[in-house]
């Protein structure tokens, strides 16, 4: 038998520092494994959403655009605002680019960065996201965020 001693606070009745006797330590380990992985999912989700906010504001701050976003691709293969800053932030959060679309797009695509001094004049420009947000985007920055060689989104910074 394993012996294995109790913290506290993890509720026993027995003396904290003193051991209990388990009659499966397979199933304990295994159960006790379980919610580490859990925790350390849902500790990092936590942390991602507070990371990249900190990263949209401050890519904003930094160049002074008015406006910055982080789209990430989702299961179904199209980009979704993961994060984003301006005005119209709220209004983007629920829409998604697909795969070429617009600069977002394109650079997600490309796995290039874009640099767009008049957006307007731009083939590559997705107005649609303008006239549903009511932002009018003069400029873009776009690049795109990669992990393993891989794209797995853009960070975009809009009217500098």
């Amino acid at each position: 038998m394993t012996r294995v001693i109790l913290a506290p606070s993890w509720g026993s009745s027995q003396e904290p520092g003193t051991s209990m006797k388990l009659s499966n330590p397979a199933e304990y380990v295994k159960k006790l494994t379980t919610v580490l992985e859990v925790t350390k999912a849902y500790r990092g989700i936590i942390h991602l959403d507070v990371l990249l906010s900190t990263i949209v504001e401050t890519a904003a701050d930094t160049v002074g655009a008015e406006a910055s976003s982080i789209l990430l691709f989702d299961d179904e293969g199209k980009l979704r605002f993961h994060s984003a800053s301006g005005r119209a932030a709220r209004v983007v959060k629920p829409m998604s680019v697909e795969p070429g679309q617009g600069i977002a797009g394109w650079t997600a695509m490309n796995g290039e960065p874009a640099i767009v001094n008049d957006a307007a004049t731009d083939p590559r420009f997705a107005r649609g996201f303008d006239r549903e947000s009511g932002f009018v985007t003069r400029s873009i920055l776009c690049v795109p965020l990669t992990f393993e060689g891989r794209v797995i989104g853009v960070l975009e910074l809009l009217n500098k």
